[in-house]
């Protein structure tokens, strides 16, 4: 789990590279933050600026072995968010090759 406050922070998270799901639970409690994911340098998820909690789930093509997740907090009142990224893939898979 990531967690942060008022700066922009941007964090590469490493993925097995095959097919594989992945999940993503957020929340940015009353101010409103927003959340990009890029994956194989393309956007596939924006938040736009919401507050509370959310989740998503994507299914990758395994062309990639990392992700990169940009937070854009609210600049203007003081703000709080995590957000936690999951990967679900076929380990027996990853141990044969």
């Amino acid at each position: 789990m990531v967690q942060g406050g008022n700066n922009a922070e941007q964090h590469v998270i490493m993925l097995c590279k095959q097919d594989n799901l992945i999940g993503l639970e957020y929340d940015f409690f009353e101010v409103p933050d927003r959340l990009r994911i890029y994956y194989d340098e393309k956007l596939i998820h924006d938040t736009g600026e919401v507050s509370g909690y959310g989740s998503w789930t994507y299914k990758c093509n395994g062309t990639n072995d990392w992700l990169l997740v940009v937070v854009e907090p609210n600049q203007e009142i003081d703000t709080e968010w995590w957000f936690l990224i999951t990967c679900h893939c076929d380990w027996e898979e990853i141990n044969e090759q």
